[in-house]
């Protein structure tokens, strides 16, 4: 302290030499106001701004990629890939830990608990899935031999790529159903991480053209008679009653038995007007936002989870509800992990025999 006194004093006595009225107070002040604008400027120059992610896919993967900078091993994301399909601009904010704070905090102002949402989610997903593959159990109850991975609306997702060893290991063979835009820009991508292009079938198409999809899978090496792992995440929500239960009948009707499903919904009381599900309204209203609003399918408790599926034919294996989110999240010591909201859960569920 003493060395910047003496510093600032020498600037105030140089400046009186040219006949400069200044004193040190003066040239503190202005000292100070240089060190402000330069860190204001580093840190704009880091800001990606409001249009960070222009879709649920994209800001779903920026979390996810956020929470690989985690040091709690309950809060840290196994995704490392998600760095790559997220914006260069995103990409650049995250990577300096001033940006990452400062978004860190500004994004849980607007969209309370998503972020400890989407870590405990993940996390819990991940135990799900691996679960079934290594034929163990899923909540007490015996779990299927899988020979077939496939992932619906797989977007970003890259549980396929991360569980490479894992599906080598227990001969699963994986594919993913996606947009044309997004399977050429993750083949693109992932090719240029050495992926091993035979690894997993990559099908364009939609889950709203199910008759297409069918085909397409077929094409693909896809076996309807094997037993296979569905992955739905972030879709229902967006979808009517009437396609999720025509989606399910395409589930049912094309695997094998003892196939297994995967999928999240939208809780009833999150999508009310007046609700007080903790960080609900932001989240829906955010969806509407970005032009994505919810189709109508939602779920009021277990007890109407279950009687669903029944309808559709298929058994409960596990049910991971917000409390068992929460509950995993009160793990971490991350003050921004340990709060989850309260507006989706997920759902393991398998083909009745």
């Amino acid at each position: 302290m003493a060395g910047s006194a003496l510093s600032i004093s020498s600037l105030a006595r140089f400046g009186k030499q040219y006949g400069l009225q200044v004193d040190a107070t003066t040239v503190f002040l202005a000292v100070l106001t240089v060190l402000i604008t330069t860190l204001l400027l580093i840190i704009i120059s880091y800001y990606p701004g409001k249009a960070m992610f222009r879709n649920s896919n994209e800001g779903f993967t920026v979390f996810r990629y956020l929470a690989t900078f985690e040091d709690d091993p309950f809060a840290k994301g196994p995704d490392d890939l998600a760095q790559h399909f997220i914006p260069a601009k995103a990409r650049k904010a995250l990577n300096f830990a001033p940006m990452r704070a400062f978004l860190k905090y500004q994004w849980e102002r607007r969209l309370p608990g998503l972020y400890g949402f989407i870590v405990a989610k993940t996390r819990l997903w991940d135990i799900a899935v691996q679960q079934v593959i290594k034929k163990n159990h899923v909540h007490g109850k015996p779990g299927p031999t899988v020979s077939q991975l496939v992932i619906l609306n797989a977007g970003f997702d890259t549980r396929a790529n991360r569980y490479e060893d894992l599906l080598r290991s227990y001969d699963v063979r994986a594919f993913e159903v996606s947009t044309k835009e997004i399977v050429a820009k993750k083949e693109s991508i992932l090719r240029a991480q050495g992926e091993k292009s035979a690894f997993v079938s990559r099908i364009i198409g939609d889950v709203s053209h199910l008759t297409d999809l069918q085909r397409k899978l077929k094409e693909a090496g896809f076996d309807k008679k094997a037993t296979t792992m569905f992955l739905l995440e972030n879709t229902t929500q967006y979808m009517s009653e009437k396609d999720v239960c025509a989606l399910f009948k395409f589930i049912r009707e094309n695997s094998g038995q003892s196939s297994v499903v995967c999928f999240d919904y939208l809780r009833t009381a999150a999508t009310q007007v007046a609700t007080k599900a903790f960080g609900a309204a932001q989240f829906v209203t955010h969806l509407s936002d970005l032009g994505e609003s919810h189709g109508g399918f939602t779920f009021d408790g277990a007890k109407e989870v279950n009687v669903w599926l029944q309808q559709q034919n298929f058994s409960l294996l596990q049910h991971i509800t917000v409390d068992a989110l929460q509950d995993f999240a009160r793990k971490t010591t991350s003050r921004m992990v340990a709060k989850v909201a309260r507006h989706t859960e997920f759902v393991v569920a398998q083909v009745s025999q």
